[in-house]
């Protein structure tokens, strides 16, 4: 009977040890399904600049499905934490899987600052995709440096999903320092810590149970296919890649080729690292790739050329074309944050908005059809100056009041000088006085340190020739006439006013390149009015 006993005692310790076992592995699961679909993992609350205008709050998708943030609210606490004090409305915007986004809290009083400057107040290089801008609404808004405060994140329902507290028993506005959160099966985050190096988008492994994020991620094309290759992540049994259809695939290799994909369109992936008890890692930055039926994997050549003109609050940028005929565009980028995009056949974009008397680095790279991307050009260190260089383009000289035909002055012109040595191509120029805007439609190359005669024809005095335009003014010394290449005829139009306006010059950017003004005192009868560029 003892034994017998002893067989039972242990046959019951066993039972209970699984059933603990089982109720240990479900209280678990129960916390991984209960950890809200979004927390937020950091915050700054005094950032380095006039008016701290570079704080964020980072939020994280810890699900596997996106999640539309359309009418989400950042919330804002103060002395009643069960009423938010400001609500800021999300819209939009959507979160992948795995993925953090930075809330940035753009400043009422400084609303223009660019991404650019976030980035380079952090050392960072965040794309706008990494980003969001919440827009305060009052100077007063804002994250409190040294009071007991709450930050949260409400669902389109009002419905609080995660909230964490900034300054709670210890000041945590701390210049440039950031504040780190875990994520817990509540809504309210776990500090641990302040006077952390800030890492805006970037999880740290103690933030998230699981494994490490897989590292160095690459996408190599083929025919109808791609694969995908990372470093293993140190705990992970399996790897979760996420597709840009947003469908997934798993697989316990650190390598996946992924069949039955269309040559020439671009996909998307991300992969993250799980580990034995189901943990899911943060997901890689996503890698863009498009297959190719015969792979093109050679970059265009770097651009070459660049240069600037600046002007007191922005920067024009010019470089030489690249002659690929698979040319797709070209990327240009400030202090290495991407500013934008241009298409093939331009070869210049205005960068703005800068701030006078400072420095910025600009490179720009080429891009091809399939996404190759060159080398950076070599950098140019350049930024706005109250010393505006005196403009390539001038009006020199123009005349409102000539002859008439049909009841309209029909010989009004102004001049046009390149001041520069190199060609200009005025198409895409425009010019505007008074009620006209007309833009030169054609190509017509001025010449270094050369004019050309604009006549402004209005569309009744249109059966008077060139040569009778000539004839007005040099008469019988045929020598003197102008040619075709030297004259440009803008047809239908006011033409210019005697009483007296303005004529502006504008580049193909829309930027005005030069003006000229005059009054009624100014007009005579065959008589024109000259302009030099004013000394500085």
């Amino acid at each position: 009977m003892k034994l017998k006993n002893r067989s039972i005692s242990r046959l019951a310790l066993l039972a209970l040890g699984f059933v603990g076992l089982l109720l240990l592995h479900a209280h678990i699961a129960s916390a991984k399904d209960s950890t809200p679909p979004l927390v937020i993992t950091e915050i700054v609350t005094k950032s380095d600049g006039s008016g701290q205008p570079y704080e964020y709050v980072e939020i994280y998708n810890t699900t596997s499905e996106a999640i539309n943030l359309q009418d989400y609210q950042l919330q804002y606490f103060t002395s009643n934490f069960s009423s938010p004090a400001n609500r800021w409305p999300i819209e939009d915007k959507t979160i992948q899987p795995k993925e953090s986004l930075v809330l940035w809290l753009k400043k009422f009083a400084y609303p223009d600052i660019p991404l650019w400057d976030f980035n380079s107040n952090y050392d960072m290089y965040l794309t706008a995709d990494e980003v969001y801008e919440i827009k305060l609404t009052t100077s007063g808004q804002g994250l409190h440096d040294s009071s007991l405060r709450q930050v949260g994140i409400a669902d389109a329902d009002d419905n609080i999903l995660s909230t964490a507290l900034i300054n709670d028993g210890e000041v945590d506005g701390i210049t440039n320092r950031s504040i780190i959160y875990q994520a817990t099966s509540s809504a309210e985050m776990m500090k641990l810590g302040n006077d952390e190096p800030p890492t805006p988008a970037v999880l740290l492994p103690e933030q998230v149970s699981g494994p490490t994020t897989p590292s160095n991620l690459t996408a190599t094309p083929a025919n109808q296919s791609v694969t995908l290759e990372w470093e293993a992540s140190e705990g992970a049994v399996s790897y979760t890649i996420y597709h840009s259809d947003g469908t997934t695939t798993s697989t316990d290799a650190t390598i996946s080729i992924i069949d039955g994909l269309e040559n020439g369109q671009a996909y998307t992936f991300r992969v993250t690292a799980v580990d034995s008890e189901g943990n899911e890692s943060p997901a890689t930055k996503e890698v863009q790739v498009v297959p190719q039926e015969v792979v093109d994997s050679e970059a265009p050549a770097t651009p070459s050329g660049l240069k600037a003109n600046p002007a007191n609050d922005h920067v024009k940028l010019l470089w030489t074309a690249n002659t690929e005929s698979d040319l797709a565009g070209y990327r240009v980028y400030i202090n290495g944050t991407l500013y934008g995009t241009v298409a093939a056949d331009k070869t210049s974009l205005i960068v703005s908005p800068l701030e006078l008397n400072r420095e910025y680095t600009l490179e720009v790279t080429a891009l091809d059809q399939v996404g190759n991307e060159s080398e950076a050009s070599a950098p140019l260190v350049t930024g706005p100056t109250e010393n505006v260089p005196t403009p390539n383009l001038l009006i020199t000289e123009l005349i409102p009041n000539t002859d008439n035909y049909a009841g309209y002055d029909a010989f009004e012109y102004f001049e046009l000088y390149n001041n520069s040595p190199d060609p200009i191509d005025l198409k895409g120029y425009r010019f505007a006085s008074y009620n006209w805007d007309e833009e030169i439609g054609d190509t017509h190359i001025l010449k270094p340190w050369d004019t050309v005669v604009v006549w402004t024809r209005n569309a009744s005095i249109s059966p008077i020739s060139l040569e009778a335009f000539n004839y007005n003014y040099f008469y019988s010394y045929k020598s003197k006439y102008f040619q075709e290449e030297y004259t440009i005829v803008l047809g239908d139009i006011a033409g210019l006013v005697n009483g007296g306006n303005t004529l502006t010059v504008y580049d193909p950017d829309g930027l005005e390149v030069v003006r000229a003004e005059y009054s009624a005192e100014d007009v005579s009868l065959k008589q024109t009015v000259t302009y030099t560029y004013p000394k500085k």
